[in-house]
Protein backbone atom coordinates (compact mmCIF):
# COMPACT_ATOMS: atom_id res chain seq x y z
CA UNK A 1 0.00 0.00 0.00
CA UNK A 2 1.02 3.77 -1.08
CA UNK A 3 0.54 6.15 1.00
CA UNK A 4 0.52 10.13 0.13
CA UNK A 5 -0.98 13.77 0.81
CA UNK A 6 -3.46 15.28 -0.43
CA UNK A 7 -3.80 19.35 0.18
CA UNK A 8 -5.46 22.13 -1.70
CA UNK A 9 -2.05 24.58 -1.35
CA UNK A 10 -0.12 23.40 -4.42
CA UNK A 11 -1.84 22.03 -7.76
CA UNK A 12 -3.14 19.51 -7.87
CA UNK A 13 -6.00 20.12 -5.49
CA UNK A 14 -8.44 17.73 -4.13
CA UNK A 15 -10.90 18.57 -7.35
CA UNK A 16 -7.99 17.57 -9.58
CA UNK A 17 -7.32 14.47 -7.77
CA UNK A 18 -10.76 13.48 -7.71
CA UNK A 19 -11.95 14.07 -10.74
CA UNK A 20 -8.78 12.37 -11.99
CA UNK A 21 -9.96 8.80 -10.15
CA UNK A 22 -13.45 9.03 -10.92
CA UNK A 23 -12.70 9.14 -14.59
CA UNK A 24 -10.40 6.32 -14.72
CA UNK A 25 -11.91 4.03 -12.15
CA UNK A 26 -14.81 1.19 -12.26
CA UNK A 27 -16.51 2.21 -9.32
CA UNK A 28 -16.57 5.18 -7.28
CA UNK A 29 -17.93 6.22 -3.87
CA UNK A 30 -17.90 9.83 -3.13
CA UNK A 31 -19.18 10.19 0.88
CA UNK A 32 -19.04 13.35 1.95
CA UNK A 33 -21.44 15.13 4.53
CA UNK A 34 -21.41 18.47 2.70
CA UNK A 35 -22.72 18.68 -1.26
CA UNK A 36 -22.74 22.47 -2.39
CA UNK A 37 -24.11 23.32 -5.72
CA UNK A 38 -20.21 24.10 -7.13
CA UNK A 39 -18.54 21.46 -6.07
CA UNK A 40 -20.93 19.17 -7.50
CA UNK A 41 -20.98 21.17 -10.87
CA UNK A 42 -17.10 20.61 -10.45
CA UNK A 43 -17.04 17.02 -10.41
CA UNK A 44 -19.59 16.38 -12.93
CA UNK A 45 -17.52 16.19 -15.91
CA UNK A 46 -15.67 13.47 -14.85
CA UNK A 47 -18.59 11.96 -13.61
CA UNK A 48 -20.07 11.74 -17.00
CA UNK A 49 -16.71 10.67 -18.78
CA UNK A 50 -16.99 7.69 -16.02
CA UNK A 51 -20.68 6.91 -16.86
CA UNK A 52 -19.99 6.41 -20.52
CA UNK A 53 -17.80 4.02 -19.70
CA UNK A 54 -20.51 2.19 -17.43
CA UNK A 55 -18.94 2.91 -14.41
CA UNK A 56 -20.77 2.39 -11.08
CA UNK A 57 -21.16 5.59 -8.85
CA UNK A 58 -22.40 6.24 -5.72
CA UNK A 59 -23.23 9.95 -3.56
CA UNK A 60 -23.33 9.51 -0.26
CA UNK A 61 -24.24 12.82 2.06
CA UNK A 62 -26.20 14.49 4.74
CA UNK A 63 -29.98 15.56 3.39
CA UNK A 64 -29.53 18.46 5.63
CA UNK A 65 -26.46 19.52 4.31
CA UNK A 66 -27.14 18.53 0.62
CA UNK A 67 -27.33 22.09 0.26
CA UNK A 68 -29.60 24.10 -2.97
CA UNK A 69 -30.08 22.61 -6.08
CA UNK A 70 -26.89 20.15 -5.54
CA UNK A 71 -29.96 16.83 -5.00
CA UNK A 72 -31.58 18.10 -8.64
CA UNK A 73 -27.81 17.96 -9.94
CA UNK A 74 -27.04 14.84 -8.88
CA UNK A 75 -30.32 13.45 -9.79
CA UNK A 76 -29.90 14.16 -13.21
CA UNK A 77 -26.84 12.25 -13.13
CA UNK A 78 -28.10 9.12 -15.05
CA UNK A 79 -27.08 6.09 -13.45
CA UNK A 80 -25.65 7.72 -10.14
CA UNK A 81 -26.85 6.46 -7.08
CA UNK A 82 -27.41 9.35 -4.10
CA UNK A 83 -27.88 7.68 -0.59
CA UNK A 84 -28.79 10.65 2.04
CA UNK A 85 -28.65 10.37 5.76
CA UNK A 86 -31.73 11.68 7.64
CA UNK A 87 -32.33 12.64 11.03
CA UNK A 88 -33.21 8.99 12.03
CA UNK A 89 -29.55 7.41 10.81
CA UNK A 90 -27.39 10.66 12.22
CA UNK A 91 -25.10 13.30 11.06
CA UNK A 92 -22.43 12.17 8.25
CA UNK A 93 -19.25 13.68 8.81
CA UNK A 94 -16.81 11.01 7.23
CA UNK A 95 -15.12 12.50 4.16
CA UNK A 96 -14.06 9.27 2.06
CA UNK A 97 -13.83 8.90 -1.67
CA UNK A 98 -13.03 5.77 -2.53
CA UNK A 99 -12.33 3.88 -5.83
CA UNK A 100 -11.65 0.58 -7.50
CA UNK A 101 -10.54 -0.84 -10.56
CA UNK A 102 -10.03 -4.08 -11.00
CA UNK A 103 -7.35 -5.26 -8.33
CA UNK A 104 -6.21 -1.21 -7.72
CA UNK A 105 -8.10 0.45 -5.06
CA UNK A 106 -7.52 3.96 -3.97
CA UNK A 107 -9.38 6.09 -1.06
CA UNK A 108 -8.47 9.76 0.04
CA UNK A 109 -9.82 10.41 3.35
CA UNK A 110 -9.38 13.70 5.43
CA UNK A 111 -11.85 16.67 5.58
CA UNK A 112 -12.34 17.94 1.98
CA UNK A 113 -16.29 18.05 1.72
CA UNK A 114 -17.85 18.43 -2.12
CA UNK A 115 -17.78 22.26 -2.08
CA UNK A 116 -15.90 24.58 -4.08
CA UNK A 117 -13.71 25.27 -0.82
CA UNK A 118 -13.06 21.80 0.15
CA UNK A 119 -12.15 21.01 -3.77
CA UNK A 120 -9.26 23.94 -4.62
CA UNK A 121 -9.72 26.72 -2.35
CA UNK A 122 -9.96 25.97 1.62
CA UNK A 123 -6.80 24.40 3.73
CA UNK A 124 -8.09 21.18 3.50
CA UNK A 125 -5.42 17.81 4.27
CA UNK A 126 -6.36 14.16 3.20
CA UNK A 127 -4.50 10.99 2.75
CA UNK A 128 -4.68 9.48 -0.63
CA UNK A 129 -3.86 5.50 0.25
CA UNK A 130 -3.53 3.24 -3.03
CA UNK A 131 -3.11 -0.66 -3.47
CA UNK A 132 -4.68 -3.93 -3.85
CA UNK A 133 -8.50 -4.98 -3.41
CA UNK A 134 -7.67 -7.59 -0.48
CA UNK A 135 -5.45 -5.86 1.85
CA UNK A 136 -6.52 -5.11 5.48
CA UNK A 137 -7.21 -1.35 5.14
CA UNK A 138 -9.06 -1.95 1.87
CA UNK A 139 -11.45 -4.28 3.41
CA UNK A 140 -12.40 -1.91 6.42
CA UNK A 141 -12.95 1.13 4.36
CA UNK A 142 -14.91 -1.32 2.06
CA UNK A 143 -16.54 -2.64 5.13
CA UNK A 144 -17.27 0.72 6.43
CA UNK A 145 -18.60 1.94 3.14
CA UNK A 146 -20.84 -0.82 2.89
CA UNK A 147 -22.56 -0.77 6.12
CA UNK A 148 -23.24 2.92 5.87
CA UNK A 149 -25.01 2.37 2.18
CA UNK A 150 -26.97 -0.55 3.91
CA UNK A 151 -27.89 1.29 7.43
CA UNK A 152 -28.82 4.29 4.50
CA UNK A 153 -30.95 2.20 2.13
CA UNK A 154 -33.28 0.98 5.04
CA UNK A 155 -34.46 4.61 5.22
CA UNK A 156 -35.38 4.75 1.66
Amino acid sequence: MKIKLAHNSKPGNHLSLLASLIESSEESILCSGWIKPEGIRALRPSIEKALGKSAKISIISNKAHTIGSSAKIIGRLTNVFHLMANKTHGTIHSKIYYFQTGASYNAIIGSANITKGGLSSSDELSVHLSGLVGDEIQKEIRVYLDEMQSNLRTQL
